[in-house]
Order: structure tokens, then sequence, then C-alpha cells
């Protein structure tokens, strides 16, 4: 009897500390989304928020996917973790042997810095230190490119990107 009324009273106690798990778990998203969504440029500090946005951004641009960018770009996924946020493109109607391809690759890299480090949509990343790193891909899922820009990249006049 005594054993059965010291789980009887075990229970509030177990039940408390689930409820705060809950309440804090609400609360850091309530947090990171208003640190995030509303001041897209005042870095987050603590590390668990920025994962937990990169996550959500991920998985929020990549609920409509695949979609088409325009008539050769197909986004495939996005990934946001360990404090980096990638896109996976496919170039549809590419092969990874096509001439045009370095071209390209040199096309790209200055599109994607200029974009990164000017766009509205962008400042959460670079005020977050976060880099972005867009993965090209062909028709036959052959890597063409793969373009990283570090924030300190938009600091730079001589860029230390990241291109294969």
């Amino acid at each position: 009897m005594k054993k059965l009324l010291q789980i009887l009273g075990g229970i509030p106690v177990f039940l408390a500390v689930v409820f705060a798990a809950y309440i804090a778990e609400d609360m850091a998203v309530d947090i990171a989304g208003n640190i995030a969504g509303d001041i897209a440029s005042t870095p987050i500090v603590n590390d668990f928020f920025l994962k937990r946005e990169l996550m959500e951004m991920a998985k929020e641009d990549t609920k409509n996917a695949p979609r088409m960018l325009d008539s050769e770009a197909r986004l495939d996924s996005t990934i946001g973790i360990n404090k980096q946020f990638r896109y996976n493109l496919t170039m549809i109607n590419w092969l990874e042997s096509d001439p045009h391809v370095p071209a390209f690759k040199q096309r790209m890299l200055s599109e994607i810095r200029n974009h990164v480090c000017t766009a509205e949509k962008m400042k959460f990343f670079v005020s977050n230190d976060v880099p972005v790193t867009h993965a090209y891909f062909d028709k036959e899922g052959k890597q063409i490119a793969i373009i990283t820009i570090k924030p300190t990249d938009c600091a730079s006049s001589v860029p230390d990107v990241f291109i294969y």
C-alpha cells in the first residue's frame, strides 16, 4: 500500500515536468520566430534558436518543391542544418559535360554573391553568419557546381567564395 501511495504521489510531479517542457518548447518557438521574423538583420545569439529557425526555413522553402524557378532551373529542396543553408537545384535540360557549364559557374558565382549580400531575404543569413550554398545538378543528377557564399564575402571586395 505504501508503494502505491509513493507511485500515486509521483504522478503530479511527472505531469508538472511534462507540462513545463511543453511550455518551454512553445516559448522557444515564439522567441525564435519573433527574432527571425520581426528583425531579419538582428543576429540570433543562441545556437539552438538559430538551428531551429534554419530547419523551419528549409522546411517552408521545400514545402512546394520540386518547383520550377524558370525554364531551366528546378528547386528540388533546401536544407538548413549545422548553421548552414543549402539550395539543391537541377538544371533540367543540361548535362555536366555541356560546353557552357564553366561560363555558367562564373556567372552564377557573381549573381549568387550579389543576391546573398544584397537581397532583403538574405539578411537573416548574413547577420547570423550562415553560409549559403547553391548546389546545381544536371538532368542526370550529376553535379554541375556547388557555390558557397559566406557572410564575410559580403564585406570583402575580394570574395573568399568556394566554387567547384
